[in-house]
């Protein structure tokens, strides 16, 4: 008979490397595991995973406040490994500003039907083609202008000031180089990191703000 962890190891393994198409062929019948999906949008205080955006801001977004989206790889959210994450988007909360946090992965595969990263910045952060987001918060290891998918436009297209924050989500580690803002140190602990980070978004969210603001007012 298996135990229940050895279960879980098994789910957790099929779903990291098989997905969810493969993971489903298993003996195995746990109900979450079915209700995993490639990817989405991540609140600490949900009860789910949010694949409307709209849905979302209904319950989490206040009007006329400046937007931070965070990404992050899918990986750590199918283990649950979301604790940073969800204290970056408390602090992010609390200097009034909104927040979507969404996890997805890198490659996509059009096989299995799993959505690049691309795609899934195309879902979550724009609206009728428009941008939602006035900065981004990038949690993966590399570098989004470095190692692009498919559509290598997909980030400039975005127009958004993007700070790496790998370093937060695990505990260190060398910044990536290139189009990143990076100003936080190494040397603080994982709390300080967030908290600067947080307030290091909303200054950029301002200045780009105020930013297309100007350009608008030069195109009228």
């Amino acid at each position: 008979m298996l135990t229940t962890t050895y279960k879980e190891n098994i789910r957790r393994s099929h779903l990291l490397y098989g997905g969810l198409q493969h993971y489903s062929q298993q003996e195995c019948d746990d109900p979450m595991s079915r209700s995993l999906v490639w990817n989405g949008i991540f609140h600490p205080l949900a009860n789910q995973v949010f694949t409307n955006t709209k849905r979302y801001h209904h319950q989490f977004c206040q009007r006329k406040r400046l937007t931070v989206g965070i990404i992050f790889s899918r990986d750590e959210w199918v283990k649950g490994d979301t604790g940073n994450y969800s204290m970056l988007i408390d602090e992010i909360e609390k200097i009034d500003l909104n927040v979507i946090g969404i996890f997805s992965h890198w490659f996509g595969n059009n096989d299995k039907n799993i959505p690049s990263i691309n795609e899934t910045v195309e879902k979550y952060f724009y609206d009728h083609g428009i941008p939602i987001i006035d900065v981004l918060i990038n949690c993966f290891e590399f570098s989004l202008t470095k190692r692009r998918p498919v559509d290598k436009t997909f980030l400039n297209q975005l127009g958004v000031p993007v700070l790496e924050g790998y370093n937060i989500s695990h505990g260190g580690g060398t910044p990536s180089s290139g189009q990143f803002v990076n100003e936080t140190s190494q040397e603080d602990s994982i709390p300080d990191l967030i908290k600067q980070m947080a307030r290091r978004a909303k200054k950029w969210a301002f200045l780009h703000s105020e930013a297309t603001m100007k350009n608008t007012e030069r195109l009228i």
